[in-house]
């Protein structure tokens, strides 16, 4: 009988619910939550927590981590979800300890996805604060009545708004 514990930490070292979430179709909303899959919900109520490795349903209460999202998702056992996480996304895990080289690959993997994040998460730290000094600058030259004039930086603020709104909206779905 296989012993699937060391496959579990494993797996969890290296997927994040956010990639569960990829995955299997779900798409966040601005607030990052889903909407639950283990019951109906107008407005979504499933997020992440403790850096993207746990899952809380506030509609129902479900919560746990990437493998037991994919268990109770799929109705799956332990052992079955090991094997569909491994499966899916093509971790060719093994029981063996990991070699020297293996390891350092994996550290250098996590370390580019945490600076991928880290990167994404400055991205959108910058576009927030765009957005704040654009409304800035349209409320301040917002002609007060018909007679005053319309300003370049009023413009200027109002056609880029919209499309700032965009980036930010494309930064937080990926």
């Amino acid at each position: 009988m296989t012993d699937y514990t060391h496959y579990a930490s494993q797996i969890r070292d290296l997927i994040k619910m956010s990639d569960i979430f990829d995955m299997y179709g779900f798409r966040r909303n601005r607030n990052g939550a889903i909407s639950c899959p283990f019951h109906s919900e107008k407005t979504p109520s499933l997020k992440t927590y403790k850096d993207d490795t746990f899952y809380h349903c506030f509609g129902c209460g479900e919560h746990g981590g990437v493998i037991d999202f994919v268990m109770k998702y799929f109705n799956l056992n332990f052992a079955q979800a090991i094997l569909r996480l491994n499966y899916d996304f093509r971790l060719s895990l093994t029981y063996a300890k990991p070699t020297y080289d293996k390891r350092k690959e994996l550290e250098e993997r996590k370390r580019a996805k945490a600076q991928l994040e880290a990167e994404k998460a400055e991205r959108l730290k910058e576009l927030l604060s765009e957005h704040g000094r654009l409304w800035d600058l349209y409320l301040i030259t917002l002609p007060k009545n018909e007679i005053e004039e319309v300003t370049d930086e009023f413009v200027y603020a109002a056609n880029r708004l919209p499309y700032v709104e965009y980036l930010i909206e494309l930064e937080q779905s990926t």
